[in-house]
């Protein structure tokens, strides 16, 4: 019992691994150097994976875009060189055109491409990035380092918008029978018990996989058993969302954090949204969801130890959402864990045989390309938007 109500505030952070260094990649060109269309390429980073845990990248060769961030916090710095770094070498190999103009750097595609996240971070969202893609950093008044970003955006997984409305259903009839609003729990409740109806509808799709690294956990035992539902209603509750800038700061004893922002901002509908929407609905159900984890400290540690990924997306996302509401004073994300989560991983594969029979991997996961997708590896694989 006490070990599941420490885990219960990574699990209940349903929007949503401990830290390694990046590795070298063995293709990786030097800062500065030319490409082949006589563009400059962004800066890249030469740590190797003996490198000290959290510790600065002090590595780094100068990158042509140190000049716009004159004046920075050496750590803030690094950290906004370093995202941009690591989302520049992923998308690399689909990019047709990548210069480093006066303002920032600039990526084009012959077509968008969309990013799947590996299943086991439990990031219940695809990234889509347009065919033209911009990261303009800056130096704030206040110190803080912002990269301004255009063409990058987060949409919902497959049967997500189908799904909503029909829980909407569901509540609304129940609400009916019991004769008041429902409460957070009796919303979960009706969702899952939807959900058992019809998930083999929706079997082996990246919804599913997410829900199921839950069920199928060999630690399930060892959790609350509202975690799945609160992790299937989580995932349901997003929509499209375009990333317009991430904002660098100070914490405590000069720890540097990063929050993500966006349009429309995370729990709120967009500006033509009706008060009856279900834009709103998803935002109000949302934040019922994330404001326990975000408002209790021993949820906060347990979700950045145990669900490490999906945790320090969720503080960069919606720490502010809770924010306003003045509940308090809320850090944001670790940079390097939401690096991660851009870093295009050098492996693919399913769970092997040992994974199941040694570390509890379920036998779905032997389908899941994005399986090894872990530990040094990065966290996420690009495709033209429209491939198979």
């Amino acid at each position: 019992q006490g070990r599941a109500k420490t885990l219960r505030g990574g699990l209940q952070f349903a929007f949503v691994m401990p830290y390694t260094p990046l590795r070298k990649r063995s293709s990786s060109r030097s800062v500065g150097s030319t490409r082949g269309d006589g563009s400059t390429a962004v800066g890249t980073s030469s740590r190797g994976e003996g490198s000290a845990a959290r510790s600065p990248r002090s590595s780094y060769e100068p990158s042509p875009l140190v000049p716009l961030l004159e004046g920075a916090d050496p750590l803030l710095r690094e950290a906004a060189l370093h995202w941009i770094t690591t989302f520049e070498r992923g998308t690399a190999p689909y990019a047709t055109h990548t210069a480093v103009e006066p303002d920032g750097l600039c990526l084009r595609f012959e077509q968008g491409l969309r990013g799947e996240i590996a299943t086991r971070s439990r990031v219940p969202l695809s990234m889509e990035l347009a065919p033209e893609v911009r990261a303009v950093p800056r130096v704030e008044e206040d110190g803080a380092v912002v990269v301004a970003v255009e063409g990058v955006s987060f949409v919902p997984l497959d049967g997500v918008l189908e799904i909503f409305p029909q829980l909407v259903t569901r509540w609304e009839a129940k609400e009916k029978d019991v004769g008041a609003p429902l409460t957070l729990p009796q919303r979960l409740k009706v969702a899952w018990e939807w959900w058992q109806e019809h998930k083999e509808e929706y079997a082996d799709t990246k919804l599913w996989r997410i829900v199921m690294t839950m069920v199928s956990s060999r630690y399930a035992h060892a959790f609350p058993k509202t975690a799945a539902q609160e992790m299937l209603l989580g995932s349901l509750c997003h929509e499209s969302r375009n990333l317009t800038h991430l904002r660098f700061s100070l914490w405590e004893a000069r720890k540097p954090q990063v929050h993500l922002f966006y349009d429309p901002p995370p729990c709120e509908a967009g500006p033509d949204a009706a008060p009856d929407s279900i834009e709103v609905l998803k935002g109000a159900v949302a934040l019922e969801i994330v404001r326990p984890l975000f408002h209790n400290p021993l949820h906060r540690s347990a979700g950045d130890k145990f669900f490490r990924s999906a945790f320090n997306f969720g503080q960069a996302t919606f720490a502010h959402a809770v924010l306003r509401e003045k509940w308090s004073t809320m850090k944001g994300a670790d940079p390097e864990a939401v690096a991660k989560l851009f870093q295009a991983s050098e492996v693919e594969g399913g769970a092997t045989t040992s994974d199941v029979w040694l570390h509890g991997a379920a036998a779905w996961q032997r389908n899941d390309c994005t399986y090894q997708m872990a530990g040094p590896n990065g966290r996420i694989k690009w495709w033209p938007l429209g491939a198979p």
